[in-house]
């Protein structure tokens, strides 16, 4: 969990680093984000104390889109994924907490997410993430190797 934890902190530092050219806090990037909120089903979460899912996704001003979602059931849930703003464009699997290792980046063609749904296993986490040409993503691979000590 501690390391799971470090290298979300350390995925956050290095987004906000290159957020806008300077370092933001988390606070001022997500004041320069839209976020819409979702639960398993687009434009439905569900904040109730029993709800099981949640999912949310972030653009920022520049390009940059990331989509969460959470899964605490005990068994798998099909997330629906919001359209891409492009049809060039296409989700990528930044993180999946269900893997063994997980690995982290946005450059592995492998990742890209085909379809409107992503299998999200029990208790897990998953972060997708896409980019504009006008948004380089930061580099991630310092993370693959975190996770893999």
């Amino acid at each position: 969990m501690r390391r799971f934890v470090s290298m979300l902190t350390r995925m956050r530092r290095r987004f906000g680093s290159t957020f806008r050219g300077h370092g933001l806090s988390l606070r001022e990037m997500l004041e320069h984000s839209h976020i819409e909120w979702h639960g398993a089903k687009l434009y439905c979460p569900d904040f109730s104390d029993d709800s099981n899912t949640l999912a949310a996704t972030v653009y920022a001003e520049d390009g940059l889109a990331l989509h969460m979602m959470l899964n605490a059931f005990w068994q798998p849930l099909q997330f629906a994924i919001p359209p891409v703003p492009d049809a060039t464009l296409h989700w990528f699997r930044v993180l999946d907490t269900f893997e063994t290792t997980p690995e982290c980046s946005l450059e592995d063609a492998d990742k890209q997410i085909v379809g409107a749904e992503y299998l999200l296993q029990p208790r897990s986490i998953a972060l997708l993430g896409i980019k504009s040409e006008k948004r380089q993503w930061p580099d991630l691979s310092f993370m693959a190797r975190r996770t893999s000590e």
